[in-house]
């Protein structure tokens, strides 16, 4: 059995990681966003809906989301970890799902902001809850990156990221994304 102060070491290498991930693709989605030519049939992308019933979540998203899926190391905090990708408009669009030993609401949004500093940009942070659950939700002003909007629900040991990155959060492929999002099961 690891003593607690390895368990805490443990915890904070798998928060830097996530952070430095988060960073590296906020630089790379900055570094992207020259001008892009769109055609016609990028603008008749079809929504649909993603539901995954094994995790407790439906979204819809554009056309056929890239979806990814990872194991932790017996050694690290994270069991496994679901994404889905797609890009839209300009907007790079995440959901996901990331099961932990465990996971404290508290120390992760505390990662996540220190992360977010990098971006140098105004951040607005909300408390709200999705069916019961916990959950915060950050907009990123412009600056490094044309704007960015990442929620996170919390239920038990795991958190579902969902995030758009490259507009702001009135940009009406945004909204509908994240307002699409739901859990299909509810505390009740």
């Amino acid at each position: 059995m690891l003593s607690h102060s390895a368990t805490m070491h443990k915890i904070k290498f798998a928060r830097r990681r996530f952070i430095m991930c988060a960073a590296a693709a906020a630089i790379a989605v900055a570094a992207a966003s020259a001008p892009v030519v769109r055609d016609a049939q990028a603008q008749t992308v079809q929504w649909q809906e993603l539901r995954r019933d094994d995790l407790g979540f439906r979204i819809e998203m554009p056309g056929n989301p890239t979806i990814e899926e990872t194991k932790g190391l017996p050694r690290e905090n994270l069991i496994r970890s679901i994404d889905a990708k797609a890009e839209y408009d300009q907007v790079s669009l995440e959901v996901g799902y990331a099961a932990y030993k465990n996971v404290s609401i508290d120390e992760f949004i505390k990662s996540f902001r220190s992360g977010l500093s990098v971006l140098g940009s105004p951040i607005d942070e909300n408390s709200l809850t999705i069916n019961g659950f916990p959950a915060r939700e950050f907009t990123v002003a412009p600056g490094i990156v044309d704007g960015a909007y990442y929620r996170f629900v919390f239920v038990g040991n795991a958190v579902f990221p969902i995030q758009a990155v490259g507009g702001s959060s009135s940009n009406p492929t945004i909204r509908r994304f994240v307002d699409s999002f739901r859990m299909l099961m509810s505390t009740k």
